[in-house]
């Protein structure tokens, strides 16, 4: 009867951390989402709200919407790319052997993606990316 291996656990690494991913990406992708929506949908009365406050306060609101809706947005595609990256990782997982340069590949888009991520504050997927780098780590490669 054979027992599990070091690479069965290393693709299991690799495919639950992918997942995690998966599921951090889009989870991020749909809150990015629904926050473009809010603010589309309530900036009208958010703005008439403070306008009978403040007078001048609208304009600038305004334009800090405006920069909010391009924030919002390049955090919604940044997010959706987290998640196919996460989606392509397990399927490259699947890979039987796995080739140097894909395994390669992978631990640098995952170092990258751990580096960017903790630059930005988004420590959740800097942690996660952890886990399918050690699996990767524990797949022998094909030449």
């Amino acid at each position: 009867m054979p027992g599990i291996g070091l690479e069965d656990i290393g693709r299991l690494l690799v495919k639950v951390g992918g997942a995690l991913i998966l599921i951090l990406g889009a989870l991020g992708a749909l809150k990015h989402v629904a926050a473009l929506l809010l603010l589309y949908f309530f900036k009208g009365l958010l703005l008439a709200f403070l306008g009978s406050l403040i007078p001048g306060l609208p304009r600038i609101i305004g334009v800090l919407a405006s920069t909010g809706y391009a924030m919002l947005l390049a955090a919604s595609v940044a997010n959706i790319v987290v998640a196919y990256l996460g989606y392509r990782l397990i399927k490259d997982s699947d890979l039987t052997p796995m080739p140097a340069w894909v395994k390669t590949r992978w631990i640098v888009v995952l170092a990258a993606l751990a580096v960017v991520s903790l630059l930005l504050g988004f420590t959740p997927i800097a942690i996660t990316s952890a886990v399918p780098i050690a699996g990767l780590l524990m797949i022998p490669a094909r030449k």
